[in-house]
């Protein structure tokens, strides 16, 4: 399934880790192990103020961030995953792998180290959730691709 052709308006990223709720209603996100890099830095840096139409929320993690609520979540650092039979989406000329629970949809960069997790909530839908990372792809671009999905 080829989704380069996606429009920003069709974007939601969401990236998957523990996520704890707190009595605020606000999200705390535990950040990757990789959420220290030089990478990681760069791309919080690069990452846009909406996704999908949702505003950033203020979040004090290293090499995360997430937009509206219920929240998309990005987090940079996660371990690139290996061969795998899961499915591998190619969208805006990224790879990403694709997994999905009983509420969210999980795309973890692939070739890319460090790589990045974006989980959507199930509710946003899987053409939506993939317009996210139609929203998230410059920033991530600049990570070095290594290879590609096949």
């Amino acid at each position: 399934m080829n989704l380069t052709a996606l429009r920003p308006a069709a974007a939601l990223a969401l990236l998957t880790g523990p996520l704890l709720l707190t009595g605020c209603g606000s999200e705390a996100i535990k950040p990757a192990p990789g959420a220290a890099t030089p990478a990681c830095t760069a791309l919080t840096g690069r990452l846009p103020g909406q996704v999908l139409g949702r505003s950033r929320n203020q979040l004090s993690v290293a090499g995360a961030a997430s937009w509206g609520k219920p929240a998309i979540v990005l987090r940079c650092g996660v371990s690139p995953p290996g061969p795998t039979t899961d499915a591998c989406l190619g969208v805006n000329g990224l790879d990403w792998v694709f997994t999905e629970t009983k509420h969210t949809l999980r795309f973890v960069s692939y070739g890319r180290n460090p790589a990045v997790e974006v989980t959507v909530p199930v509710s946003v839908g899987r053409t939506g959730a993939t317009g996210a990372l139609v929203d998230l792809a410059a920033a991530v671009r600049p990570i070095t691709a290594g290879t590609n999905c096949t």
